[in-house]
């Protein structure tokens, strides 16, 4: 019995280390996992075919090898049955997207809500609707719903799914999960809410892994948040509440054109103050997204637009006095400039870099642009529910 029960642990484990090889390479031959996690091909072969039971995995065709043998058939998340939904809120909006194990997005829609004005209670309560509706569908297509993951710009509790406090929202202390597991066919599905950054931050360290000591700099339309990885592990304090936005006192009014002026959100500096958000109102249309936004401010500063130029100038020196306080306290290797952030980061950074100390009194860090495109917070969604139902499936009793 004793040793049953050790053999069964020790295939649990194997089971989770298989899945975790496969999840954070998003491909891999079973050699490949063999040579990984040395365990030999029999057993390799045996726990890749769990997996693909469990419809955790699925094989993907064949891949050459660079010498001589035959082609390898390559493992990679499933990318058929199991879907995460994610919810981005926004000031003016609400975004709904759908993605696979593999954080690969499948669809997406915008609901025409004004979170401001409509307040939480009227915003979650559509929003539950919407997603509601499409977790049926997915279920009547035989699709299995992993869970739901929302990205909320301010400060949240992540252990009890609540919205402790969001100036661009002006929410205070509202109970996302709660509201949207108070639908009757969400009551099951496990709901996650997290920061912008830290979603950003999950997304960014899934390309670099090997990183332990990160800062992961992430603007967005609601400002420009912090995401710490200390240690090899994602920062989140005792509840979930650890970061925030960098530029805490960037508070204003700020309107999406052709919306009312009731939909402001918070904020209006003068030049040393100057945010993120106030960097992509200086390209903003009614029907621009941020990630045409983002764009835009890269199109801008190509071209030499000196308006944009200006602005971004001075929001890299601000950034730059504000980091040194960062890099002091975490020490990180890396800092990486994510999110809509990216398109302009190699105008950002040698700025920032100017205004850091002299190397011999600091070590010396890394500033480099993010891999994940400018909606990173939201394949950090789709990334963290994946690492979720991995780390329940693979690691159930055998």
């Amino acid at each position: 019995m004793i040793v049953y029960a050790s053999q069964q642990r020790v295939r649990s484990h194997n089971l989770g280390s298989v899945a975790a090889v496969v999840r954070e390479r998003g491909g891999c031959s079973r050699t490949d996992i063999g040579e990984a996690l040395s365990l030999n091909k029999a057993t390799v072969s045996s726990l890749v075919g769990e997996l693909i039971g469990r419809g955790l995995v699925e094989d993907a065709g064949q891949r050459a090898t660079s010498g001589p043998g035959r082609p390898r058939t390559i493992v990679r998340p499933d990318a058929t049955r199991h879907v995460s939904l994610v919810v981005e809120i926004l000031t003016d909006r609400v975004r709904l997207s759908s993605w696979t194990l593999a954080a690969t997005r499948l669809e997406h829609r915008t609901l025409d809500l004004d979170p401001i004005d409509g307040g939480p209670e009227q915003t979650l309560q559509q929003t539950a609707e919407a997603l509601a509706a499409w977790v049926r569908r997915l279920r009547a297509a035989d699709r299995i719903v992993t869970g739901i993951a929302v990205s909320a710009p301010g400060l949240v509790d992540t252990r009890s799914g609540t919205l402790v406090r969001s100036s661009p929202l002006q929410w205070n202390d509202v109970d996302i999960r709660a509201a949207l597991q108070r639908r009757r066919a969400l009551r099951e599905v496990p709901v996650l809410v997290e920061r912008v950054a830290n979603l950003a931050t999950v997304a960014e360290w899934q390309r670099a892994p090997e990183l332990e000591d990160v800062i992961c700099l992430h603007g967005g339309e609601t400002g420009l948040g912090v995401g710490v990885v200390t240690g090899g592990r994602l920062l989140s304090g005792a509840n979930g509440r650890a970061g925030g936005l960098l530029f805490a006192d960037n508070v204003r009014m700020s309107v999406r054109p052709g919306r009312p002026a009731s939909s402001a959100r918070l904020v209006a500096p003068a030049a040393e103050h100057l945010g993120f958000e106030d960097l992509l109102d200086l390209v903003r249309d009614p029907d621009s997204s941020f990630v045409e936004e983002a764009a835009a401010l890269r199109a801008g500063l190509d071209r030499g637009d000196t308006e944009i130029t200006g602005a971004v100038d001075a929001f890299a020196d601000r950034l730059g006095d504000r980091l040194v306080a960062l890099l002091e306290l975490f020490d990180p290797s890396d800092v990486i400039f994510a999110g809509p952030l990216e398109a302009i980061a190699d105008r950002v950074i040698p700025r920032v870099r100017r205004g850091l100390p002299d190397p011999s009194t600091m070590p010396e860090v890394r500033l480099v642009p993010g891999r994940s495109g400018p909606e990173a917070s939201l394949a950090g969604a789709a990334l963290m529910l994946a690492d979720r139902t991995f780390a329940q499936l693979a690691t159930a009793a055998a």
